[in-house]
């Protein structure tokens, strides 16, 4: 039988839930790599790694864009979790030999053995789209986890700076809404939140360009429950030859105890910028 909570003993919960995280020492924060982008710019690869939180098990997830379009093209998902019957069969895969201690029956679960191995595996995928490793453009914007002093709610960016009063490029705003999709007492038993589940609306501006693009709007199919996230923050921008635009998002998930940190990057296209010109800033 389902008991019922009142709303103040969930809105407790939202405040006692991270205590209880920080006791248990397990949240989960990922490592972010950006890994490169194609000659062209049309491709880039990033990493996302860690230890899974409540397993304890290493996790390495690969992901190629399609920048211009911002859709996902290949996702490569290394998290090893297995039962007790896989763990004592003899039967074991041969890329994970190098990581048993056949004495033992131990596997070695650090990321820094599941990392080459997802590598190796979608290498030949990023090969084939011209991904190269270490091409990763210009970064422009970066916001560490460390980072208290803003709220990440927009960014402004200009592509470079030709001297300290003449900048590259225009200036750009990324503007960052989280619409709340779904209420504490809607998404607590089903989904696990302890507050309000929220989506993401990011939009490009240039107000010297009368320009304005949406560069994702999860909003517009808010039954999604896979891209509802307790919030987003902007870590970093970068720029590809001052023609596309990758904005890494840092977002809060729910977690085996308590919020865990994964990440997001959305991509898009530049507005059309004059070779060579040089736009006079004040800064």
């Amino acid at each position: 039988m389902r008991t019922a909570y009142s709303p103040g003993f969930l809105l407790a919960l939202t405040f006692l839930a991270p205590l209880f995280a920080g006791v248990a020492g397990c949240s989960d924060i990922a490592v972010f790599e950006l890994i490169g982008f194609s000659q062209s710019g049309e491709y880039l690869a990033w990493e996302q790694y860690g230890i899974q939180d409540g397993s304890g098990f290493p996790y390495s997830l690969i992901e190629i864009v399609h920048v211009p379009s911002g859709s996902t093209v290949v996702v490569e998902h290394e998290l090893y979790v297995f039962d007790e019957a896989e763990f004592f069969d003899t039967a074991i895969p041969d890329d994970w030999r190098p990581l048993l201690d056949e004495q033992e029956r131990e596997f070695r679960f650090w990321e820094e053995y599941a990392r080459p191995i997802a590598r190796s595996r979608i290498r030949e995928e990023m090969s084939s789209l011209g991904v190269i490793e270490g091409n990763v453009g210009t970064l422009c914007v970066h916001h560490p986890l460390t980072d208290r002093s803003l709220a990440n709610e927009n960014v402004r960016f200009v592509t470079g700076m030709l001297a300290p009063s003449f900048d590259a490029s225009p200036e750009f705003e990324i503007l960052l809404e989280l619409p709340i999709v779904a209420s504490m007492e809607e998404t607590a038993w089903e989904c696990g939140f302890v507050t309000d589940a929220r989506a993401l609306r990011l939009e490009l501006i240039c107000e010297q360009l009368s320009y304005r693009r949406v560069l994702v709007d999860d909003t517009q199919d808010a039954v999604d429950r896979s891209a509802w996230v307790y919030g987003y923050q902007v870590r970093d921008v970068v720029v590809y030859r001052d023609t596309f635009v990758a904005v890494v998002l840092r977002k809060s998930v729910p977690g085996f105890e308590g919020p865990d940190v994964r990440f997001r990057v959305v991509t898009g296209r530049l507005p059309d910028l004059e070779p060579g010109f040089w736009y006079y800033s004040s800064g």
